[in-house]
C-alpha cells in the first residue's frame, strides 16, 4: 500500500473540523453563560456589593468564550485552508490573501466579456508539473440597481481562475466555454468547431484552426474534461502559445465563521475539488 499525502491531509482535516465544531459550540455556551453572568450579578449587585464577584465572574466567561472562537477562525485559516493547497499543490507556492489578478489580464485571455464589478482575491503562486502559475478566487458581478448604500447585483461567476505560464505547439487559440453562456463573445460561429463525444452536450469550442482543436477534444485531453465537467459544468479554459487559462464557476460560498452561525466548511471541499480539476487538465494537456 504506497503512502498517499493527500489522502493524510483529508483525513488529518477531517478529525480538526470535528474538533473546531466542537470547541466553536463550547465558545457560544460561554459566551452566553458569561453574558447572563455579567448582566444578572449587575442587577443583584445594586442590593448587595457582594455579587460583584459573580460579574467578574461573568466577564471571565465572556474572554475565554471569546478567546476559543478566535482561535477556530485562527485555525480555519491559517490551518485547514493552507492544508488543501498542499494536498494538491505541495508545500512549495505563495499564498497572498488580500492580493488577486488584475481584471484587465484576465479579460485579456478573451474568455470573459468585461462586467460591472470585479474582484479578485487569495493569491496563490508556484510550480505545478514543472509550469510556473498564478491563481486566484475571482469574482464577476452585474449590477442591476444602485441605491443611495446599496448595491444590487447578479453574481455571473465565482470560483477559481488559474494562469499556467507553458510552451505550447498549437497554431492557434483554443477557447472551451459552457453552452448559452453570456460571458464570452470573442470569436464569432464563423470559427465554432464541430467534433464527436459527450463534451459537445456542454461546451462550445472556438478556434482559427478547426482541425488541430477537434484533434485535441477528441483527444485524452476531452476524456478528461468529460470526467470534470461531471462536477463542474461551467468551466472556461482558454489554451494559448504562452499559456492556459481555466476559470471554473462553482460559485461556491465564501469562508464564513461566525459566533451562534453554522460552521459551514463546504468553501475547503469545493476548493479541494477545484485544485483538483485544475491539475488534471493541466497533466492531460502537457503530460510527458
Amino acid at each position: 500500500m504506497s503512502f498517499n499525502y493527500k489522502d493524510v491531509i483529508i483525513f488529518q482535516g477531517d478529525y480538526m473540523r470535528k474538533k473546531l465544531k466542537k470547541q466553536k459550540m463550547i465558545a457560544e455556551i460561554l459566551l452566553i453563560l458569561g453574558l447572563l453572568s455579567t448582566v444578572t450579578f449587575t442587577i443583584l449587585f445594586i442590593k448587595e456589593p457582594l455579587f460583584y464577584f459573580g460579574i467578574i465572574g461573568g466577564l471571565i466567561l465572556v474572554v475565554f468564550g471569546n478567546g476559543i472562537f478566535k482561535k477556530v477562525k485562527e485555525t480555519i485559516t491559517e490551518d485547514l485552508v493552507p492544508e488543501v493547497y498542499e494536498a494538491n499543490l505541495g508545500t512549495t507556492y505563495i499564498h497572498r490573501p488580500l492580493e488577486g489578478f488584475n481584471s484587465g489580464n484576465v479579460y485579456l485571455t478573451n474568455l470573459f466579456t468585461p462586467q460591472d464589478r470585479f474582484f479578485s482575491y487569495d493569491l496563490v503562486s508556484g510550480e505545478i508539473y514543472g509550469f510556473k502559475y498564478k491563481l486566484s478566487e475571482i469574482e464577476f458581478l452585474d449590477t442591476k440597481k444602485e441605491l443611495k448604500n446599496f448595491i444590487l447585483s447578479d453574481v455571473l461567476f465565482k470560483g477559481l481562475f488559474i494562469e499556467v505560464n507553458t510552451e505550447s505547439r498549437i497554431k492557434e487559440s483554443i477557447y472551451i466555454v459552457p453552452k448559452k453562456t453570456t460571458l464570452y463573445d470573442y470569436l464569432g460561429e464563423e470559427h465554432l468547431i464541430t467534433f464527436d463525444g459527450k463534451l459537445k452536450e456542454y461546451f462550445n469550442v472556438f478556434s482559427k484552426n478547426k482541425k488541430e482543436t477537434k484533434n485535441l477534444i477528441e483527444s485524452d485531453f476531452g476524456k478528461t474534461l468529460e470526467e470534470i465537467v461531471k462536477t463542474f459544468p461551467e468551466m472556461y479554459i482558454a489554451i494559448k502559445k504562452h499559456a492556459i487559462y481555466i476559470g471554473i464557476n462553482s460559485r461556491k460560498n465564501p469562508l464564513s465563521v461566525r459566533m451562534f452561525m453554522r460552521l459551514d466548511l463546504s468553501y475547503l471541499d469545493i476548493l479541494d475539488k477545484e485544485l483538483s480539476a485544475i491539475k488534471e487538465i493541466v497533466y492531460s494537456l502537457y503530460k510527458k
